[in-house]
């Protein structure tokens, strides 16, 4: 339980002083503002759009990325506890971020821990130098570099997608359809904007708004299309 103390701690409150588990009697101590700790609830409001993006939020915070399958497990089995009525010695909001941390860690039916470069904790950080490279001139210059980025971004994407969907399993056939209309709109949308830029010489205006905004649209495309065939059944 000292992990999930320090773990279900807040970002702001880690410190030198803030490691040490606190009495288990603060479990009763009142949380203003904090709903009662629900296994099947929301710690935000999800009617909200505010309530939507906190929410959001949480899952796909960074920091999920450095809890191993031990520390998943622990957060697990606390949280049985606190569903069981059990006294656990966590706050609403602890067991609430042990929640969250479940969450964006675990399948949800298969009980599978999630590869941590494939949770939704990624997401961000891995996509950041993907979609840098995806809007460098250099690269929409490049037939072959053009290919290359956007296969990388769309093979990513699709694990991603296949390793948080909420189904146990789907067949390869789903799969690979998903994957390979979502790698030829991203290839397609991105070597448009090669040929495109290269018809107009490579400068002015026009090559620079074709520069900005094709390879973007290829990609919101390929995405939609990634998601949307491969967690249809959902």
């Amino acid at each position: 339980n000292s992990f999930c103390t320090l773990l279900a701690m807040p970002t702001r409150e880690l410190g030198p002083q803030k490691f040490a588990p606190m009495p288990a009697a603060r479990d009763t101590l009142p949380e203003p503002g904090v709903p009662k700790f629900d296994v099947n609830g929301d710690r935000y409001d999800m009617d909200t759009f505010m309530g939507r993006v906190r929410h959001r939020y949480r899952l796909i915070n960074p920091r999920g990325l450095f809890y191993s399958p031990y520390d998943l497990r622990e957060c697990q089995h606390t949280i049985k506890q606190a569903a069981a009525g059990e006294r656990t010695g966590f706050t609403n909001e602890e067991l609430w971020t042990m929640k969250f941390v479940v969450d964006g860690g675990v399948h949800p039916t298969t009980n599978e821990v999630i590869t941590p470069l494939l949770r939704m904790a990624a997401y961000v950080p891995v996509n950041i130098p993907i979609v840098l490279a995806m809007t460098m001139p250099a690269v929409v210059a490049s037939p072959v570099a053009t290919g290359a980025v956007h296969f990388i971004n769309q093979s990513y994407n699709c694990m991603v997608n296949y390793a948080n969907r909420s189904g146990e399993g789907q067949g390869v056939d789903a799969i690979a359809k998903a994957y390979v209309a979502a790698v030829a709109l991203s290839m397609g949308g991105g070597l448009g904007a090669t040929y495109a830029i290269k018809r107009m010489g490579g400068s002015g205006i026009g090559a620079t708004i074709v520069r900005a905004t094709l390879p973007f649209t290829a990609v919101v495309a390929s995405g939609c299309a990634n998601v949307g065939i491969m967690r249809w059944a959902e």
